[in-house]
């Protein structure tokens, strides 16, 4: 079953040439040399679209792995490739189409479920979020950073108590996983239960200091739960992960300056 694609991705593998069917019928000597060919044109594309990705290389990484996919249609790391760096250029609703892509291409591709849910969700779409991260948490129960994103779309939801309940189920099987004590603060944060939620960030940032994400939420956290003082470290924290939180957090804390 062939899947629509939105006007921009169709755009971005039309300037390469029609784009092949997803299933191929009955094929004759050459046809299968053929196919053999682009398999191989394509997984050249391919590796130069990653070392191009590797290197921040946005938009040359985008083409070589529309070239890929173009060549080979059920290239399904290709369209994970390709829908990573589109989501890395914004283009989230394409990215969504090339992550479908890639699952229908190899429907055991986990990570293309998991980052098809965390773009559902960033849509605005918790609840086919939630139908697809719950499809990664039964094909890999051990794939924790699934566990993690479905306890987030649960929270965006408004599911609060069942977000925790999932995000407590993937620290069982990673506990030191900072998404998830990040997701676990931000859903306790959400009920007002802010001792859990300060205890939660501070696991978070205990296992990945470097997020400025976590540190932003710790501090509001703390603010909220009427702790101040212990914003502070967050905010000396901020100033160097990221300058224009750190002022966000300074506002909050009636600082000027």
């Amino acid at each position: 079953m062939r899947l629509s694609l939105p006007l921009a991705l169709v755009a971005i593998l039309g300037l390469l040439g029609p784009l092949g069917p997803l299933a191929g019928c009955s094929a004759n000597k050459a046809e299968l040399q053929q196919e053999k060919l682009n398999a191989d044109q394509a997984l050249d594309h391919f590796e130069r679209a990653s070392q191009m990705a590797d290197r921040g290389e946005l938009k040359e990484a985008i083409r070589e792995f529309a070239r890929a996919v173009r060549l080979d249609p059920e290239f399904a790391a290709a369209w994970y490739g390709l829908g990573n760096q589109l989501r890395r250029a914004d283009q989230i609703e394409d990215a969504v189409e090339a992550w479908k892509r890639a699952i229908t291409a190899d429907p055991k591709l986990i990570q293309a479920y998991n980052n098809l849910g965390v773009a559902y969700t960033t849509l605005g779409q918790p609840d086919k979020a939630i139908v697809v991260l719950r499809r990664a948490t039964r094909l890999d129960p051990g794939y924790a950073r699934a566990w993690s994103s479905l306890g987030g779309a649960y929270d965006a939801l408004g599911e609060h108590t069942r977000a925790v309940i999932t995000l407590k189920e993937g620290l069982e099987i990673d506990p030191h996983s900072a998404d998830l004590w990040r997701n676990l603060g931000t859903a306790y944060a959400h009920q007002k239960l802010w001792k859990e939620s300060i205890d939660a960030y501070a696991q978070a940032t205990r296992f990945d200091p470097n997020d400025a994400e976590t540190r932003f939420n710790f501090g509001m956290t703390l603010i909220q739960a009427g702790q101040p003082k212990g914003a502070y470290e967050q905010l000396d924290a901020l100033k160097t992960l990221d300058p224009a939180r750190a002022n966000q957090l300074r506002q909050m804390l009636g600082l000027t300056g």
